[in-house]
């Protein structure tokens, strides 16, 4: 899931979803804002063995096991010396997760 120019995105960002695919249609990567909790969020469809037991990215993020999601709060975003950076290693780490424990065919998502 790389992005030669990732989007920008500030302290008071608006909505950014990213979506990968994996080997099949019916894998996939999702990234983006749930404002019901006020965080960006991470899931994996299906959810590959061990998805939710994995470490990532940032160490702020973690796992809600009532949602079935990565979670990043907001205020971490905010706070962060650079957002952008801080939300886009949250969703590289994520996709980094499912593609591995998925066993997609990085090589080809990620040319």
């Amino acid at each position: 899931m790389r992005m030669a120019h990732p989007p920008p995105i500030s302290r008071n960002a608006g909505p950014l979803c990213l979506s990968v695919r994996g080997k099949t249609r019916a894998q996939r990567s999702i990234c983006g804002p749930r404002s019901l909790v006020k965080s960006g969020y991470s899931y994996a469809s299906p959810e590959p063995q061990g998805f939710k037991y994995k470490h990532v990215r940032p160490d702020a993020a973690f796992y809600d096991q009532q949602l079935g999601e990565f979670l990043l709060m907001y205020d971490e975003v905010r706070k962060a010396e650079s957002p952008t950076a801080l939300l886009l290693e949250f969703c590289q780490s994520t996709y980094e997760a499912a593609a591995t424990l998925g066993s997609w065919d990085r090589p080809a998502l990620e040319r």
